[in-house]
């Protein structure tokens, strides 16, 4: 096989639907895929059942998910601002041009 700049880039897909129908699985498995043991099991466990509880919270109240009716770019950003996730989601595009950025100046 042929190995190229980019071998070590790992992606992780989820659905939206998976979030919103299991918001703590979904946050574990989304911080064990960007963190795995650089964060202890408890912190992690600890961040997602924040999230679920802001979630759960937020759509008892009528708040309705981020995605309903609406696909805002401006609307999304402001709900990850203020999301208990989007503190982690936010840095991610930084972190993977920087990364891309560094690999290409290691292999020049």
């Amino acid at each position: 096989t042929m190995k190229s700049k980019y071998d070590k880039i790992q992606i992780l897909t989820m659905s939206l639907s998976d979030f919103t129908l299991y918001p703590r699985r979904s946050t574990l498995k989304y911080l064990n895929f960007v963190y795995g043991n650089a964060l202890s099991r408890e912190e992690k466990g600890r961040i997602a059942t924040q999230y679920e509880n802001a979630y759960v919270e937020r759509v008892e109240t009528g708040d309705l998910h981020i995605t309903h009716g609406n696909d805002n770019e401006e609307m999304l950003r402001k709900a990850l601002q203020n999301d208990m996730i989007g503190k982690y989601l936010g840095n991610i595009e930084s972190v993977v041009s920087e990364t891309l950025a560094a690999d290409e100046q290691n292999t020049k």
